[in-house]
């Protein structure tokens, strides 16, 4: 099953709403990082949340979504926004 842009896009969403790793930070990555490249430590806390925000619904057939969709097959697609409060600012990222 091949997932369009705007599931790939709820999917990675998802996943950092709910705090899952997307990749492994492990020591024994096989990526090298050099020390240089960490980032700093923040003197005090950033205050920062966000919420995905339901922006619109919309109906298709399955067909046209997925690689050997059913034709006939219903679904819902959902669109998000990501609200984001920071000590700094508030904005709105919506695609």
């Amino acid at each position: 099953m091949t997932l369009s842009p705007v599931r790939s896009i709820g999917l990675v969403l998802a996943v950092l709403a709910i705090g899952l790793p997307i990749a492994d930070t492990s020591a024994a990555s096989l990526v090298p990082v050099a020390a240089d490249l960490q980032a700093p430590v923040p003197a005090h806390p950033v205050a920062m949340r966000f919420a995905i925000v339901k922006t619109a619904e919309a109906s298709s057939k399955e067909g046209p979504l997925y690689a050997q969709g059913d034709p006939f097959k219903a679904v819902t697609i959902n669109y998000s926004a990501v609200l984001v409060q920071h000590s700094r600012g508030t904005f709105l990222f919506d695609t």
